[in-house]
Order: structure tokens, then sequence, then C-alpha cells
């Protein structure tokens, strides 16, 4: 399979701050990727070793088959980046930029320029395919979108009594609540045939188990939220 970006134990350092730590990322020719994260996750660490602006403190990355540190002018005129700190002048409108941009790019697509990015996850959900979770310089994972929405459930068990936790608590259960005789959590590998068999074993005698699908953003708060790192 051929890679659109590819990184090998990437590493950057800033002093004493590990902004990125041993970052595996392989993103697919094709692929439309969202890497999300908390703020100071490492994404503009990434984007910037990426594409040169850092260098990296141990470790390899490369963009379209070609390492980072030789991207040529050729190699970036079909490579749109858009840094964060980007100052336009006041009288700019967002229109006016794409049209002073566009002879940089030899095969540059009025099309897609309109559709670009966004930092909306309700927006993210409905156009990407792959989707990566960077937390404290680590990868949580990284994976096509279809498959995570599927592994992801919102558990609520419904007991006869006040509810007593398994002392064998999953590390796949996470975000875990409490109230009065009904248990919350999140299913972060559901399986159709074993989720409700291991609930079963570890609530003896619950009377009813919902499970419901979560949105994009509904996961990546939980993830957040989670203390266990697992998902």
């Amino acid at each position: 399979m051929s890679y659109a970006i590819k990184t090998e134990e990437l590493s950057k350092r800033f002093g004493r701050v590990q902004a990125l730590n041993g970052l595996n990322l392989k993103v697919p020719e094709g692929a439309i990727y969202a890497l999300v994260g908390p703020n100071g996750a490492g994404k503009t660490t990434t984007l910037k070793l990426l594409m040169n602006v850092l260098r990296p403190t141990s470790g390899n990355c490369e963009v379209l088959g070609v390492a980072s540190e030789k991207l040529r002018y050729c190699d970036l005129a079909v490579i749109g980046y858009v840094s964060e700190n980007q100052d336009m002048p006041d009288w700019m409108t967002g229109r006016y930029l794409l049209s002073y941009l566009r002879p940089f790019y030899p095969t540059w697509d009025d099309g897609v320029a309109y559709e670009i990015s966004s930092h909306d996850l309700h927006d993210l959900e409905s156009f990407v395919s792959h989707v990566g979770y960077l937390d404290r310089g680590c990868l949580c994972f990284s994976e096509e979108i279809s498959f995570l929405v599927e592994r992801f459930r919102e558990v609520e068990v419904t007991l006869g009594a006040t509810p007593r936790m398994p002392v064998d608590w999953p590390k796949n259960w996470i975000c875990r609540e409490s109230s009065s005789a009904v248990v919350h959590f999140i299913e972060t590998r559901f399986d159709s045939e074993s989720t409700p068999t291991e609930i079963n074993r570890r609530f003896v005698g619950s009377r009813n188990v919902s499970f419901t699908p979560m949105s994009l953003r509904a996961i990546f708060t939980a993830v957040a939220r989670s203390s266990s790192g697992t998902a």
C-alpha cells in the first residue's frame, strides 16, 4: 500500500517538554484523514515536522513518498498547508486569499479549495475516511472512521438494586458512572456477541442492557475524559 503520509518513531522535544513521542502514523493515499486531540496534544508539531518547518529530535517522516527534509518546490506545489498562526491583511477576504494562492499550485482545484478543512467534529464526521486521536504526544488510535464508530457504544445497565462495581473491570470499559440501580459506561471494543456476554457475567441479575451508537464528538469526549488511556 502507498501512503500519502508516513512517520516512524517520530519524536520532538522542546527543552524538557516532550511534544511528540514516537509517533508511528500511516495515512493511505486517497484518504481524507482527520488528526484530532486536545490543545497541546502535538498536532501542530506533527504538521510542522511533516512540512520540514521543524526538524525532529528523532525518527523519520515523509510526505507523498519524499522524506520531509528533502521536500522541493515541485513537491510543495502539490501540498496544501495552512499554518495556525497565519496573519491575513484586514482587507483581504477568504475568497481573495484563495485567488492569491491559486497561481502557486499548477493543479489547483477550486472545488476542493472551497470545501477545505474544519475544526467542527460534526462536520468532520460527514466527510473524513480516517481519523487519529493524539494526546500528550502519543497516538491513541488511528483507523477508518467506519471501524471507529462501530466499536464504540454507550452502555446502560439497569439492575435490581444499588449496583456493585465488578472487581475485574475491563480496560475497554471507560467513563463509568453509577446512580441508584443504573450503571453507565462506554464500551470501546463493542461486539454484538461478546459484549452482552461479558456484561451478564459481571452484572448478574441485570434487568436491562442498552447499547447506543455514538457520534464522533461523543467518542472523542469520552476518550478525553478517560483516565485509562484505553481506546
